[in-house]
C-alpha cells in the first residue's frame, strides 16, 4: 500500500490532518529501501528529508502555507545540484559536493517541496549506464529498462516513490523514459527554467524537465514556479497537426494505442490534419552534429587530465565529438533555425503537433546514441530540443507496457493546455504495482 502521491490528494490530506508530511516521507523512505534494490532508481537519499518534512508539518500547523508544493516529496536527477548531496552525473569520473541548490531546486524548496534523494541516469546524461552503477529497471517489469537518460526520475514517479521528479532533456531524455514508464514528461521551452547548477551536456540543446503523475500536476508545478497560467482549450475547437514523418515505422502496439486515441479525438470533435515536414527526417543527424562537439568541449579538460572513471561507451562518444568539423557544426546551427521557422509556420494555424513519443515500448536495454536504434529512439523528440519549443509525453495504455503520445507547440501554456484536454479525454492512467 502506497500513500496518496498526487499533489491534490496530499494537499487535502495535509490540510485536513489525515496525514502529515513526516508520515508520508517515512512511508516513502521505507518504500524506497524496499524497491530500490530492484529498480536502482535512486543513487542517494537526503539525510535531511525527515527534518524538512517535520518543518513543513510545523509550518502548516502554524498557518504558514507555501501552496501547492508544500510538503510534496520530489526526486532530483543526479546531474542537478542539491546542497548536501553528492553530485556524480552517473559516473565514476566525478564526485562533487555542492554547497547550494541549483536555482530550480531552490525554487521548489522555497515553495515547500521536500527532496528525498538523487535519481539515477545515463552517464553524464549521454553515453550509457556506467557498468559499475547498473541500469535503472522498469517499474512494471524489472527485466526492461526505464529509459534514458532521466530513467531514474521516471521510474521513481511511476513506482510511487515520489510525487514529482526533475530530469533533463537534450534529445528526449525526459519524454522517452516518461513514455516507457507511463508517466507525464514535460520538456518546457528553452528559456522557461534556469539551467544554472545543472551539469551541461550540450548547452544549446539542454533543457531541465519534469516527470509527474499527470499533465494536471505538471501545470500546478509550472504555475507554482511563476510560469504562465494555463487555460485549457475547448476540445471541439482544437486543430492538431499530425506530421506524417513521425507516424511511420511504429511497432504494432504503439500504432494501435496511438491510432485508437486519434479516433477518440475525432469522435470528440477535434480536427486532425495530416501534414508533411520532410525536414524532420534530418533532425537526429543534425542533433548529433551539435551534441557531439558541445559535449566534448564540456569534458575536454577532464579528458586531457585522465579518462579513468568514464564508461567505455561514453568515452567513445566524447572522443568522436572532437572529430566533428566546424563547418558541420555551423551548418547544423543554421539548419535548426530553418526547422524552427517551419514548425512555427505550422503552429500559426494549428494548436499543437501530435506524434508517438517513441516508436516502440520499453526495451530491455538503452541503445547508445551512436547506434542506429539509439538515433531512431530520439527521432520524434529531437526536433523540439533543436528548436527549443516545448513538448510533452502523455502516457497511453496498451495491452502490455505504456506508450507515449507527444504534444508539441509554440508556447508552454499552449502545450500544457492541450495536454490537459487530451488527458481528460483519455481518463485515469492505470498504476501497476512493482512485482
Amino acid at each position: 500500500m502506497t500513500p496518496p502521491l498526487s499533489l491534490t490528494e496530499l494537499g487535502q490530506a495535509y490540510r485536513q490532518g489525515t496525514t502529515t508530511p513526516r508520515q508520508v516521507v517515512e512511508e516513502l523512505l521505507e518504500r524506497i529501501h524496499k524497491l530500490n534494490p530492484l529498480l536502482n532508481a535512486f543513487v542517494s537519499l537526503a539525510p535531511q528529508a525527515l527534518d524538512e518534512a517535520q518543518r513543513a508539518e510545523q509550518e502548516l500547523r502554524a498557518g504558514l502555507d507555501r501552496g501547492t508544493l508544500h510538503g510534496i516529496p520530489i526526486g532530483v536527477k543526479d546531474n542537478i545540484e542539491v546542497a548536501g548531496l553528492p553530485l556524480t552525473g552517473g559516473s565514476r569520473r566525478l564526485l562533487l559536493h555542492p554547497q547550494q541548490d541549483a536555482p530550480l531546486v531552490a525554487a521548489l524548496r522555497q515553495r515547500g517541496a521536500i527532496v528525498l534523494g538523487k535519481t539515477h541516469l545515463l552517464e553524464f546524461a549521454y553515453g550509457e549506464t556506467h557498468p559499475e552503477l547498473g541500469a535503472t529497471r522498469h517499474p512494471w517489469d524489472p527485466r526492461r529498462t526505464s529509459g534514458g537518460s532521466s530513467g531514474g526520475s521516471a521510474a521513481a514517479v511511476a513506482a510511487h516513490l515520489v510525487s514529482l521528479a526533475l530530469g533533463t532533456d537534450t534529445g528526449g531524455s525526459v519524454r522517452i523514459p516518461a513514455a516507457y514508464c507511463g508517466v507525464f514528461g514535460y520538456k518546457p521551452s528553452y528559456t522557461l527554467w534556469s539551467r544554472e547548477g545543472i551539469l551541461p551536456l550540450s548547452d544549446s540543446l539542454d533543457h531541465p524537465g519534469l516527470l509527474s503523475l499527470s499533465a494536471a500536476e505538471a501545470i500546478q508545478v509550472v504555475e507554482a514556479l511563476g510560469g504562465p497560467q494555463v487555460s485549457p482549450p475547448r476540445l471541439r475547437e482544437l486543430r492538431l497537426a499530425l506530421p506524417q514523418e513521425h507516424w511511420e515505422g511504429l511497432e504494432p502496439e504503439v500504432e494501435q494505442a496511438t491510432q485508437e486515441f486519434l479516433d477518440a479525438l475525432r469522435e470528440a470533435g477535434a480536427s486532425l490534419y495530416p501534414i508533411s515536414l520532410p525536414s524532420l527526417k534530418e533532425a537526429v543527424p543534425r542533433l548529433l552534429d551539435l551534441i557531439a562537439p558541445e559535449a566534448s568541449l564540456v569534458h575536454q579538460q577532464w579528458l586531457e587530465t585522465s579518462t579513468k572513471g568514464y564508461a567505455p561507451g561514453t568515452l567513445r562518444l566524447l572522443r568522436k565529438g572532437f572529430e566533428v568539423p566546424a563547418v558541420v557544426y555551423l551548418a547544423a546551427q543554421r539548419w535548426r533555425q530553418q526547422l524552427t521557422r517551419e514548425l512555427l509556420e505550422v503552429l500559426q494555424t494549428h494548436d499543437a503537433l501530435l506524434s508517438p513519443t517513441v516508436g516502440w515500448l520499453a526495451p530491455v536495454e538503452d541503445p547508445s546514441l551512436d547506434d542506429p536504434r539509439g538515433a531512431e529512439e530520439a527521432y520524434r523528440t529531437a526536433p523540439y530540443n533543436l528548436t527549443g519549443l516545448p513538448a510533452a509525453s502523455l502516457p497511453l495504455a496498451t495491452s502490455t507496457f505504456p506508450a507515449g503520445l507527444q504534444v508539441a507547440g509554440a508556447t508552454d501554456q499552449g502545450v500544457l493546455g492541450v495536454a490537459l484536454v487530451l488527458e481528460e479525454l483519455r481518463g485515469p492512467f492505470p498504476f501497476k504495482e512493482v512485482i
